[in-house]
């Protein structure tokens, strides 16, 4: 259900259209890696490296913070991945990131938070912009934006092309690696209808596609996306009702080589589909009161194929997921609205179907894996005290889940070394429990502050066991406790000035696992401190200008603590002018140079940041 921003018990943000604009960001990870210290990017300059995940408190996995575009779940069925090429940064109004549990209201994946990207609706007659970049490593990209509305009308067409030869990520590049170039391409259109009557009609069209070169010849990566929709809202009174049907298409096609002579071995083509709905009705009950209802469904297919070409062999993997989830939540308030207490709750039923794996190097048949029906039950609860005007206490908790994606359940995967990685059909939902309390406060009109500390703990997480020196297998082995304090300054320097500084500590340790060795380690890809300050310079009559400087503590890519990504600070900055019709921006990367880590965690070694990237635009308004 909606609720005010500051009714929401969990820690929140809202990064609107301006706050975007202000870091020139390339891509939506790049925008949302720029917006606040604690949303953890695991691969900073994310135009050059496979790795782009988007993750929010210690979960280390894509899968397991959940991403909505206009609150449609854009995951792929495979492996919980995100095409962040899917719409452009032009297409965007704002993110909304709430953190700690949400599978109370948005069912699996919303384990560690959820990312709402909400597109723009135009405001005026017409709004029309074009622009072009080019910048370090021969990059360059057109983006265009054309929207417009009237009184029953608005409409959104927005895309982007872009290039970039990459760079030798290894530092000790053998013959056998290349740049790791990137193309990119997007279109997004929205076109909305109100009759009348607070009601709208809204369809809308997502495409992305994203085609990137792996570090050598024959590991190249190209994946599409396609998203539809369509949604109606319409309010009445003290009743708001919302219905909504989407569709979502992925398809990868993925070559990989052979050691040591790094020939072409494989290509491997999955295709995924999704098709799913939604109602909801929020309704107020009193003056104190309301409550939302609502149900969700959704039905996955996948095939999944891998052609060798060193051997006579071929592998196909295909399965089928149905879901259906009813949820509730009631929101009060009490003591002359001081005190808002919210509660509510989800279940979720699945129907695992049409699991089969066919490899004619082991067998001439496929074998079928028996029918699954599960379920899982997600509550939630939360409580603010607003003290006065000023300031306020919150304090929340839950429970959160993610369902096994296709990869682990059906999909079989060879590694360098020959090690076979084998599914389990017979996987269960990972699941955490997580608390926090927090506090925000705003002494004065320039200066606002928010803390917030948290505890989770997360069982049954899928890790990969050993059964033979040559097989691996997926298994729910892993148990994690994770602490953590979420730390927020912002403060309105002077007219022209302000600045923003975040701290987090973070701190997820292995509790239990299937190597009793691994028991005590840090939990993969979840750094213990990070810290951004950001400082921002506007005046309309000069110039604009903004830099960020961010700290990354060290952390490992796996929880056996083999593989290490150093700790590193960063700076960004950039300037930009408008005059008349027209906006300059001249942008900078990493300004120090720095050649940090970053994991790419298809090797067994970081690798290496591009350093120093400049990148300037003109952008033409109209």
């Amino acid at each position: 259900g909606r609720s005010l921003l500051k009714d929401v018990p969990s820690n929140t943000t809202i990064v609107g259209r301006k706050e975007i604009e202000k870091s020139n960001p390339r891509t939506i990870d790049q925008a949302l890696s720029n917006a606040g210290g604690d949303i953890d990017a695991d691969s900073p300059d994310s135009s050059q490296t496979r790795t782009r995940q988007i993750t929010l408190r210690g979960t280390g996995d894509q899968a397991r913070t959940l991403v909505l575009l206009d609150g449609v779940p854009v995951h792929d069925l495979l492996t919980g991945a995100v095409n962040w090429a899917l719409v452009n940064v032009d297409s965007v109004d704002r993110f909304e990131v709430i953190r700690g549990p949400t599978s109370n209201l948005y069912g699996s994946g919303g384990m560690g938070g959820v990312i709402n990207v909400i597109t723009r609706v135009p405001r005026a007659p017409r709004e029309t912009s074009a622009a072009v970049s080019y910048g370090s490593l021969n990059s360059k990209a057109a983006d265009f934006y054309y929207g417009g509305k009237s009184e029953q009308f608005s409409y959104v067409v927005a895309g982007r092309a872009y290039h970039t030869d990459g760079y030798v990520t290894e530092r000790t590049p053998e013959s056998y690696n290349v740049k790791r170039a990137r193309d990119a391409q997007n279109v997004f259109t929205k076109l909305t209808f109100r009759p009348g009557g607070d009601s709208a009609l809204t369809v809308a069209v997502a495409h992305g596609h994203d085609n990137f070169f792996r570090g050598r010849k024959y590991v190249d990566l190209d994946s599409r996306s396609t998203l539809g929709y369509a949604s109606y809202a319409k309010n009445s009174g003290n009743i708001d009702f919302r219905a909504r049907l989407d569709m979502l298409y992925d398809f990868f096609a993925a070559e990989q080589d052979l050691a040591p002579t790094y020939i072409l071995n494989s290509v491997d083509d999955s295709s995924m589909k999704t098709m799913g709905g939604g109602m909801q009705m929020d309704a107020q009950t009193s003056r104190w009161g309301k409550i939302s209802l609502g149900v969700d469904g959704r039905l996955s297919t996948l095939d999944d194929n891998t052609r060798y070409v060193t051997v006579a062999r071929t592998v196909k993997a295909t399965g089928r997921q149905l879901s259906w989830s009813p949820f509730f939540r009631n929101e009060i308030k009490m003591i002359d609205e001081k005190l808002v207490a919210s509660w509510g709750g989800r279940f979720d039923f699945f129907r695992i179907s049409d699991g089969s794996l066919r490899d004619t190097n082991t067998s001439p048949s496929a074998t079928r894996y028996p029918i699954q029906n599960l379920w899982t039950f997600s509550p939630s609860a939360g409580f603010v005290w607003h003290l006065n005007e000023r300031a306020s206490l919150r304090t929340a908790g839950g429970r959160a889940f993610r369902f096994p994606t296709f990869s682990p359940l059906y999909k079989q995967a060879t590694i360098p070394g020959g090690v076979r990685i084998d599914p389990n059909p017979d996987l269960k939902p990972e699941k955490l429990w997580s608390c926090e309390a927090g506090a925000d406060w705003k002494p004065m009109a320039a200066l606002q502050s928010k803390l917030t500390l948290y505890y989770t703990w997360g069982t049954d997480f899928q890790s990969i066991r050993v059964v033979t020196p040559l097989t691996r297998q997926y298994s729910n082995v892993t148990s994690v406790q994770t602490h953590g304090a979420e730390a927020e300054l912002r403060w309105k320097l002077a007219s022209a000035w302000s600045s923003a500084l975040a701290y987090t500590y973070e701190r997820a340790r292995v509790m239990d696992d299937v190597a009793p060795e691994n028991i005590g380690h840090d939990y993969r890809v979840t750094p213990r401190n990070k810290i951004a300050w950001g400082v921002d310079y506007e005046n309309p009559k000069l110039f604009s200008a903004t830099s960020r400087l961010r700290y990354k503590d060290r952390m490992f890519a796996d929880i056996e603590t083999r593989v290490l990504q150093r700790a590193y600070w960063t700076m960004d900055a950039g300037v930009s002018r408008k005059i008349g019709r027209v906006e300059a921006r001249l942008g900078v990367e990493n300004l120090f140079n720095n050649a940090y880590d970053i994991f790419d965690l298809t090797l067994s070694t970081p690798m290496m940041a591009p350093g120093r990237i400049v990148t300037g635009s003109l952008r033409l308004f109209f």
